[in-house]
């Protein structure tokens, strides 16, 4: 609701019902029927203000959910809390940005094979943050664009901890762009450190000794764009991962921050525009850790496109290879991960045609994924469907 030239009143109400059924993993289909039932409930307020040098809004919101993992296991979370953000320019090319993050998190569970309700208490965290850039001319066409900031976290269990990040591009406008950029990321322990020793007790009180952890984020990159149709960008980066929080079993069980790893790689991206409604694209990505087991990390992935459109017509083709991958979530019980899959190629086509009755944007097409019916799969034993198809209308009005 506009409530005038400045001001304006956004509500958001979101219902989810979702049920997924275990098809049973492959030969033995071990698992078959298993089911895993969720609803969530999203509720958000939002009140926004654009001025000429200012603008910004103020969110609140509250978030419930409810898993059943059939047979046994029944858990439920409440979120709530407020966003607050603000951008100020502040004088010319100038840009201040600041604002406040609240978060309130609790949750339970019931397990049906042991009759006992586990429940965590409530966890909240605070965390301002402030943020600077500024575009400035050095003449010949090129300016420089410096950016700084930082978010502090304060939790009312675990220990402060703050992200800073900072920026620079440098740009003549034109055909060159050379950025670099560092940032940490901060994620905490959830309501789950606290469930997992209301079932195992022998952990005491040692999940509230933990602490964050952290990810250390360094990119260096080069945009060049010759020409109107032609864009190549080249970026590398390394991530650092630190104080992953692991369960140490033992004669004294605790929780404890253990876990590390690094990743390094390299994105090439490509786009080429050829004329008569017809485009390219290609991406290359390799990764490189120093944790063998990481999963979902393949050593290198390819992607190729070609997109066609001609009057009412359009045409899209895009394929993707893949190397082989360890899979599955790396286990916080401090285990080796030994579930793999094979590299996979996989290629998918759709054709459109725009149908004018059905609006500006309205068309009827025809898709079809995994073109070429490759066998691949992203966990062991539950293969991804073959060949498929899909027929649809979009309509606009």
């Amino acid at each position: 609701y506009q409530l005038d030239a400045h001001w304006k009143l956004d509500l958001l109400a979101l219902h989810v019902d979702n049920s997924a059924g275990d098809p049973g993993e492959q030969p033995g289909l071990a698992t078959q029927g298993q089911r895993y039932d969720t609803t969530g409930s999203l509720v958000g307020l939002t009140l926004s203000h654009s001025f000429e040098r200012l603008r910004g809004s103020l969110k609140v919101y509250e978030n419930q959910t409810e898993a059943v993992q059939r047979p046994g296991f029944t858990s439920t979370s409440e979120q709530s809390g407020l966003r607050m953000r603000e951008e100020l320019t502040a004088w010319s090319g100038g840009l201040i940005t600041a604002g406040l993050d609240v978060d309130r998190m609790s949750g339970e569970g019931v397990n049906a094979f042991i009759p006992v309700n586990f429940s965590s208490e409530q966890l909240t965290l605070v965390s301002p943050y402030v943020g600077l850039s500024h575009v400035a001319s050095l003449g010949g066409g090129w300016t420089a664009t410096p950016s700084a900031g930082v978010r502090f976290y304060d939790h009312s269990v675990f220990s402060s901890e703050t992200a800073p990040h900072a920026g620079l591009v440098f740009s003549n406008q034109q055909d060159w762009a050379f950025r670099a950029n560092v940032s940490r990321g901060v994620n905490y322990p959830g309501v789950e450190v606290g469930v997992l020793t209301a079932i195992m007790p022998f952990f005491g009180t040692s999940w509230r000794g933990l602490e964050a952890e952290t990810m250390d984020h360094k990119e260096v990159g080069v945009t060049w764009t010759p020409t109107r149709q032609t864009t190549l960008d080249v970026a590398l980066f390394r991530d650092k991962v630190a104080n992953r929080y692991v369960m140490s079993f033992g004669p004294s069980s605790t929780f404890a921050n253990l876990g590390s790893y690094e990743v390094e790689g390299l994105e090439i991206s490509a786009q080429q525009q050829l004329g008569g409604g017809l485009s390219l694209f290609a991406g290359l990505t390799t990764l490189s850790a120093t944790k063998a087991d990481l999963p979902y990390a393949p050593a290198n992935s390819v992607t190729l496109g070609v997109n066609w459109q001609q009057d009412a017509w359009s045409v899209s083709l895009d394929g993707q290879r893949q190397a082989g991958m360890t899979v599955l979530k790396q286990g916080r019980d401090g285990s080796t991960n030994s579930a793999r899959v094979d590299g996979f190629t996989v290629a998918n086509l759709r054709v459109g045609r725009k149908v004018p009755l059905l609006g500006q944007r309205g068309e009827a097409f025809v898709a079809v994924e995994n073109l070429f019916d490759e066998d691949y799969s992203f966990r062991a034993g539950y293969p991804m469907p073959g060949r498929s198809y899909q027929f649809g209308l979009r309509a606009s009005f």
